[in-house]
């Protein structure tokens, strides 16, 4: 199953076995392979919590704004950090 089957939800009920990605999506990088989980399903649910529900555009807009403060702080040095949201 590819990166493609998953972003549209056709894989299957989950298993024991793991999926297998085709070389070209393993040689993308994370964040490139989920814009393209976004451009696929941009309102398909992401998050779910006891509070709010973000959908993958809205999730990666979300990642989009806390991004450049990520790289500013990385640029200071190792450092171990997380991201936190709320709406």
């Amino acid at each position: 199953m590819g990166l493609d089957q998953i972003a549209r939800g056709d894989h299957a009920q989950s298993t024991n076995s793991l999926n297998e990605f085709r070389k070209e999506e393993i040689d993308q990088s994370i964040p490139n392979r989920y814009e393209k989980i976004v451009r696929l399903n941009p309102g398909r649910l992401a998050v779910k919590t006891g509070n709010f529900t973000l959908s993958h555009f809205e999730l990666n807009q979300l990642a989009n704004r806390v991004a450049p403060y990520n790289l500013v702080r990385s640029r200071r040095g190792p450092r171990t950090y997380s991201s936190f949201a709320q709406p």
